[in-house]
């Protein structure tokens, strides 16, 4: 009988591994959903690197965490983090024009928590004539990010003709979840009429930080030793947009140089593109929307300076 039941145990246990399966949400070693998530590169001083407190006769040495959580990869030329809120007089030797992101990977089906790595800074504290000097530290972290939100549409080519049809949807409002990314599609509008359809597109600003015009030299003034334009801060570029794999950015309006403004308060946007359409059937499509921009983010540090010789 012992036997027995120590035999029962043993095949519960080999079955209850075997059928364990896969975490949910992952199949065949993918993950099936990695765009959820409203940020794009978090960023964090290493604590202790540097401490509260350093005297006058040591180095200065900040450490720079920055993990990609978003879904696009980033790390190219012209993505930068900034160290500045200090006296370049007290401490010296740090870089005024940055130091470059390393390489980022975003997440994806294989990678679901994307990438991390550090930068450093590194410097010189000169002798203080007080005795306790507050230096405040500022990182700014500019970067290029991109948004990609898909979902299903319904397509209504002839909404108001007369008598009865079967239909297999009917256009309406679609929301939309995360998207792995700082800045996100929110909602979509869908307004049939005939031969048109036409896609009123919301778009917010989740990522806490700031987005700025797709450029290079927006990307060179996010320095916090230059200054971002008004006409560039709060603008997000519309890459394109597809209906079905057919793109419809030429219909898209009102655009400023291929950008949507945000509003500075809320956050939101939204520009309205078309969809030309034949024949009387309604069907469900794809819609496809690819925004891309700058994005600035900072953090701060406390840091004080103790002046070593006391008179």
């Amino acid at each position: 009988m012992k036997k027995a039941i120590v035999l029962l145990l043993c095949l519960s246990v080999l079955i209850g591994c075997a059928g364990g399966g896969e975490p949910q949400g992952v199949r065949g070693g993918v993950q099936e959903n990695f765009r959820v998530g409203s940020e794009g590169i978090r960023m964090f001083f290493t604590p202790g690197v540097p401490t509260d407190r350093l005297f006058d006769t040591e180095e200065f040495n900040a450490l720079v965490e920055l993990e990609n959580v978003g879904a696009h990869d980033a790390g190219a030329a012209g993505d930068r983090v900034y160290l500045s809120g200090f006296d370049s007089r007290v401490i010296t030797g740090i870089p005024s024009g940055g130091v470059p992101i390393p390489p980022l990977e975003g997440k994806n089906q294989f990678n679901p928590r994307g990438s991390r790595d550090t930068v450093s800074f590194k410097g010189q504290i000169a002798k203080i004539t007080g005795d306790v000097v507050p230096q405040p530290l500022l990182a700014t972290l500019c970067y290029r990010y991109k948004t990609e939100a898909t979902t299903n549409v319904c397509i209504d080519p002839d909404p108001f003709s007369p008598g009865i049809r079967t239909k297999v949807c009917e256009p309406g409002p679609v929301g939309l979840g995360d998207q792995a990314a700082p800045v996100a599609v929110t909602n979509i509008e869908v307004e049939p009429r005939r031969g048109k359809t036409g896609f009123r597109i919301r778009i917010r600003n989740v990522g806490g930080g700031a987005p700025f015009r797709n450029d290079a030299s927006a990307l060179g003034r996010c320095n916090p030793q230059e200054r971002l334009k008004f006409n560039e801060v709060d603008f997000v570029e519309v890459t394109d947009v597809k209906v079905g794999g057919i793109s419809v950015r030429s219909s898209c309006r009102p655009l400023d140089r291929g950008h949507v403004r945000l509003d500075p308060t809320s956050g939101q946007g939204e520009f309205y593109c078309e969809f030309t359409t034949t024949g009387s059937a309604t069907f469900l499509s794809p819609i496809t929307i690819d925004l891309t921009y700058g994005y600035r983010s900072t953090i701060q540090h406390s840091l004080v300076i103790i002046k070593t010789d006391i008179d």
